[in-house]
């Protein structure tokens, strides 16, 4: 019993005289003080343990994405060429690549005419330890070498390597962006 003769809840503010409270709605049993105070406490013990859990958890995407990619490489398959020029421009690609996916095991091969070769790129990654080839082809079409000539090759490789598994990604073919490309060019000899 409070001292005006009417019980009182413990842990509960008194409601104003009017009944309506700093936010302006009836019946509210709690004070904006307590109301923000509560907040406050919320957004402090969130805020610490909220930073705290998504550390805890970009650690472990680090470690899970160490572990995980240091058994697998990434081989950018081109076609090869006896031009200095054009191997520059095909390696200039693979570092952009590697960059972005901010990985050790990312390699440019030729399917003929320079080096080094896919072969000599997966027996440098087989004495690495890799378990897992993805090849992906810097051609623009789905031509004879798609089609034929590099799933052979990958299935020799799959024959001298069984302790990897090989995967092959599809030509660049029918993307959009190509058109963005192409465009820009065009606009730059405008």
């Amino acid at each position: 019993m409070n001292k005006d003769g009417k019980a009182s809840v413990t842990g509960r503010a008194r409601r104003p005289a009017n009944n309506i409270n700093a936010f302006g709605k009836k019946g509210e049993m709690i004070s904006h003080r307590l109301h923000f105070s509560f907040v406050y406490m919320q957004l402090a013990y969130g805020y610490c343990c909220g930073l705290y859990t998504i550390s805890i958890a970009f650690d472990l995407i680090f470690y899970i994405k160490a572990k995980y990619m240091q058994k697998q490489s990434v081989i950018i398959l081109g076609h090869g060429s006896k031009s200095a020029h054009a191997i520059e421009d095909f390696n200039y690609v693979v570092n952009i690549l590697k960059q972005k996916m901010d990985h050790p095991f990312v390699f440019g091969a030729h399917m003929e005419m320079a080096q080094p070769s896919l072969e000599e790129v997966v027996e440098n990654m087989n004495n690495e330890g890799v378990e897992k080839v993805t090849i992906l082809p810097y051609f623009l079409f789905n031509g004879n070498h798609i089609k034929e000539d590099i799933p052979e090759k990958i299935e020799l490789l799959e024959k001298a390597y069984p302790g990897i598994n090989f995967s092959f990604g599809t030509p660049i073919g029918k993307e959009p962006m190509m058109a963005d490309i192409m465009l820009k060019k065009v606009l730059e000899l405008a």
